[in-house]
């Protein structure tokens, strides 16, 4: 059994697909557009087609966030903000540009909000100029005052995101800085959620949340086998590290266990973990595959052998399975590429060479 993430056919009919309300992908084109899952992802750059988006709820809590002619956008007197630019849909004038008319022109926008690890992206292309820009999340004040600012490399398009590392704050002040008199950039998307960048949330007079993906699978008939076999899925995620993060598993944490980083092996009547942590790299195909049944489970992560522990029995699929996630906030961040079953187990040898990833 085979199921194949980045077709445009769409997914077989026994796997159902509910979810990212308020969510968006890139299509073909290379264009944002709304959507809901399954998210049929594309690079916006290559237009390559990357897989189904999984991710779990996040909130942007920056509003006006294509927009920053309004009001919850503050500008010093260095700043001129205007709506003069073509964004991610490919629509006129829907996009922002900021110039600097004098040196360090910030942009800030305060958000009260309890203390929590914030993670700011923005799309952000360069208008004019060579010098420094700058983004932060703690500031003290809407002038940008005590912020601990990283300075971000502004492409030549606008499908370049750009992100600083996480900070946790209170009440997070949100500030962009040109360094630079007379350079000039513009900005889309700007987003500020909690912990990890997710796809694009678009706000405009108050935070929006995208809700979960859940994609389920009903295994019944001859599609996998249920007693004894091997799972194989192929992925790529968004950030490294994502620990813990259910890559596939039966529904109720029965049958064939995927998780990214550490990657466990069958669940009941007693946990099978495996005996290390695997190095995830970020925005790269990654393979892993998992036996299930039997009295010797085996794993491979990439073309290396996964050592699973042999306490209790191994355990068949249940009646559903779930991709890239258990239904909680274990939910893997990235996008599903592939999925496969096998009748019966397959040797550690032959795992690894499914799993290897040619450089």
């Amino acid at each position: 059994m085979v199921v194949d993430f980045t077709s445009t056919a769409g997914l077989p009919s026994w796997i159902t697909a509910s979810g990212a309300a308020n969510g968006t992908r890139f299509n073909s084109s290379g264009l944002l557009v709304a959507a809901t899952t399954p998210r049929l992802d594309y690079d916006p750059a290559t237009l390559l087609v990357i897989g189904t988006l999984t991710e779990p709820a996040a909130t942007n809590i920056l509003l006006q966030n294509r927009d920053l002619t309004q009001a919850a956008w503050v500008k010093d007197a260095n700043t001129t903000a205007a709506l003069n630019q073509t964004g991610l849909d490919g629509s006129a004038n829907s996009a922002s540009s900021l110039t600097a008319t004098g040196p360090n022109a910030v942009t800030c926008q305060s958000v009260t909000l309890a203390s929590s690890v914030r993670q700011l992206s923005a799309y952000v292309k360069r208008i004019t100029g060579a010098g420094n820009i700058q983004m932060a999340t703690d500031a003290t004040d809407t002038a940008g005052t005590g912020a601990t600012w990283t300075t971000i490399t502004a492409g030549a398009a606008l499908t370049n995101r750009v992100t600083i590392p996480t900070q946790t704050v209170t009440n997070p002040i949100t500030c962009l800085r040109i360094v630079t008199s007379g350079d000039a950039i513009a900005v889309d998307a700007i987003q500020n959620e909690t912990t990890n960048i997710t796809s694009p949330i678009l706000t405009t007079a108050a935070a929006v949340t995208r809700t979960q993906d859940i994609i389920q699978g009903t295994v019944v008939g001859a599609k996998i086998n249920t007693i004894q076999g091997t799972a194989c899925a192929s992925v790529k995620f968004r950030f490294s590290p994502q620990a813990g993060k259910f890559v596939f598993q039966g529904v109720n944490s029965k049958g064939g266990v995927i998780r990214s980083n550490v990657m466990s092996g069958l669940v009941a009547p007693n946990p099978m973990s495996t005996g290390g942590t695997f190095n995830i790299s970020s925005n790269v195909l990654t393979n892993l595959c998992v036996s299930y049944g039997g009295s010797q489970p085996n794993g491979s992560f990439n073309g290396t052998r996964v050592l699973l522990n042999t306490v209790g029995a191994a355990a068949a699929w249940q009646t559903t399975i779930e991709f890239g996630t258990n239904s909680s906030s274990s939910s893997m961040t990235g996008w599903l590429v592939g999925f496969k079953d096998f009748n019966g187990q397959i040797s550690p040898g032959r795992l690894n060479a499914i799993t290897f990833v040619h450089p």
